[in-house]
């Protein structure tokens, strides 16, 4: 894989399940199981890219609303802190008025121009002359530090 894209992702699914909101707490447990279950353990931590940080070869764009209860904000906190643990190369995105994927247009586009963005710089290896550069609506990590 050339490059990755993670939107408001889960990273510790377990603990996602317990900090997590009801429709996520039911939706996850209809799919997986209750963490709760030992039995289930194994396939939880298997779940959880948290956990194989040091297995990610390629750069990863990590784009995540603050007001998130589906999967909290800690998820991709926890992620980006063993993302630079290993020393692996990653950027940041917080949209601060934002939940569970985005509700407002500016936050869209802006979204999905540093998707692009990102995607030609690391999967094309070019620059992107002709698009339009991401608001500044949020704040921007880069590897080795994370906005809080």
């Amino acid at each position: 894989m050339a490059a990755g894209v993670d939107l408001y992702g889960d990273s510790e699914i377990a603990e996602s399940f317990r900090h997590g909101d009801r429709p996520g707490r039911l939706d996850l447990g209809r799919q997986m199981g209750s963490p709760e279950d030992p039995a289930l353990n194994e396939v939880y931590r298997r779940g959880s890219p948290v956990y194989r940080a040091e297995r990610i070869e390629a750069p990863l764009l990590i784009l995540h609303g603050r007001k998130d209860r589906r999967v909290v904000p800690l998820m991709t906190e926890r992620m980006v802190e063993a993302l630079e643990i290993e020393g692996k190369h990653h950027e940041v995105h917080w949209y601060e008025d934002e939940g569970h994927g985005w509700e407002k247009r500016e936050n869209k586009r802006d979204a999905f121009n540093r998707i692009r963005s990102f995607l030609r710089r690391h999967v094309l290896d070019e620059t992107d002359p002709g698009g339009e550069e991401p608001s500044p609506a949020g704040k921007t990590g880069r590897q080795g530090w994370m906005d809080r």
